[in-house]
């Protein structure tokens, strides 16, 4: 090749931008993301572990964490101010207008109350659970296990008083009647300290973060 033409070809090669093909496949990240490549079976789901792996992409679950914390925070919050408020407004206010209207204000109070609570008890405790499993403190998985505690408590010492509340067959001039609502409001009021500790809890490990 002649040398005039040699020279010709080294400017142009010098001005020209290198392809794909020439870069060997290298691939430039767009801004603000890192995908970084991970061996598709090393999966992380043991509390300490920041973050797992999923096919060739590697997650960051870590990162939720203070996201589902405060979901967590707030279903127990939400749960902690409606328990108080039926204790200390709406059934002392249904007791002062007597056992009749009592009765006839807690069936749909109870129906519309627990779809609510349960969903935020739930929720909640789930909520805790999870940002317990990635973060490790204990702290959290106390708050999560004692809003979910409320359940339990529900199915196994209130239910029957509120089924038999709920009892068409109930006198509500009888003394039976005046006794379950008494009880009733007793067994809430734990329920109510169960969830305000709870929301505490999860409270001050929020702010300490």
């Amino acid at each position: 090749m002649a040398p005039a033409r040699r020279a010709h070809h080294a400017r142009r090669d010098r001005g020209r931008r290198p392809s794909p093909r020439d870069r060997r496949g290298a691939r430039r990240p767009r801004d603000g993301l890192v995908v970084r490549a991970a061996a598709p079976t090393d999966f992380a789901g043991r509390p300490g572990i920041r973050g797992g792996r999923l096919g060739a992409i590697e997650l960051e679950p870590l990162a939720l964490a203070p996201v589902i914390e405060i979901l967590a925070t707030v279903c127990a919050g939400l749960f902690a101010g409606a328990a108080i408020y039926v204790s200390v407004v709406e059934h002392p206010a249904r007791l002062e207008c007597g056992t009749r209207i009592a009765l006839a204000e807690f069936a749909p109070s109870y129906r519309k109350g627990v779809k609510m609570q349960a969903g935020l008890a739930l929720f909640g405790c789930a909520a805790a659970v999870t940002s317990w499993w990635y973060v490790g403190d204990h702290w959290l998985l106390a708050g999560g296990v004692l809003l979910g505690s409320v359940v339990p408590l529900t199915l196994l010492l209130i239910l029957p008083t509120n089924r038999r509340l709920l009892d068409a067959g109930l006198d509500p001039t009888s003394p039976e009647a005046a006794n379950l609502l008494q009880r009733w409001g007793s067994l809430h009021a734990v329920r109510s300290v169960l969830g305000a500790t709870a929301f505490l809890m999860l409270l001050v490990h929020l702010h300490a973060q």
